[in-house]
């Protein structure tokens, strides 16, 4: 007798080629995932070095603000040291008229 295969031939390549496309969808999916994880990760780390730096450069600004402040500080007092020898040099030239003016009374 002869041997007739009767089996769904079509059917099992089917199924062999659904399974093979569900293998690379998954596999896809899978790299697309892996690659979106690691790109997560990168731009984590980018934003965690990102606001290190931000602090360092707040803490930067606010060393120079208190220099600035101290710089502001030093120069009202240099004004006003200014503003006293100004003074002092007025009164040390007026000094002479004075007694002259009291030589003159007596």
């Amino acid at each position: 007798m002869a041997n007739i295969n009767l089996l769904p031939w079509r059917e099992t390549l089917r199924r062999r080629k659904t399974q093979e496309f569900l293998a690379l969808l998954l596999g896809a999916v899978l790299l697309t995932l892996a690659l979106l994880f690691g790109w997560h990760m990168l731009v984590e780390k980018q934003i965690e070095r990102q606001k290190r730096r931000n602090s360092l450069l707040k803490q930067e600004i606010a060393l120079v603000d208190s220099r600035i402040s101290e710089i502001k500080d030093l120069e009202k007092t240099k004004n006003q040291l200014l503003a006293r020898m100004e003074i002092i040099q007025q009164l040390q030239v007026s000094r002479p008229e004075i007694v002259h003016l009291f030589d003159e009374l007596v």
